[in-house]
């Protein structure tokens, strides 16, 4: 990992993301907000953007993954997938469809991306119980 802190932004209102050429992270007090730094879509440059109509989906600092990207972990004859998820801990945490997880930084060589949670919905169906398995 090299502990640089960086968001990709999903727009609820045009269901797709924002080129990152086109905002800004900033990090205050209250936490993190969006800051257009050109024209895109009905955005205008300058103009601010909230979690009210934007995801921030955190990067993991693993490879290219983020927060809701979905995961395919496979084991020998065990193939698990799940929700990209951040422990309270501070680990990154691969959710399976059961509520079971597994840390992704153990299975990264392991897991291959497949979607994510906004783009691909229907995949996994149930991602709310965290029962942790080994």
């Amino acid at each position: 990992m090299n502990g640089k802190i960086k968001f990709r932004v999903w727009d609820k209102k045009y269901k797709c993301f924002i080129p990152n050429s086109k905002y800004a992270i900033c990090h205050h007090a209250s936490g993190a907000f969006g800051v257009m730094l050109d024209d895109w879509k009905t955005y205008k440059a300058g103009e601010l953007l909230y979690e009210s109509g934007q995801i921030f989906m955190k990067y993991t600092g693993l490879k290219d993954w983020y927060a809701g990207d979905i995961g395919k972990m496979s084991y020998g004859t065990i193939t698990l997938i799940g929700e990209i998820r951040q422990a309270e801990s501070g680990e990154w945490l691969i959710y399976k469809d059961k509520g079971n997880f597994l840390s992704l930084y153990d299975n990264i060589d392991r897991t291959t991306k497949i979607g994510n949670i906004y783009q691909n919905p229907e995949l996994p169906e149930d991602r709310n119980e965290t029962e942790r398995i080994s």
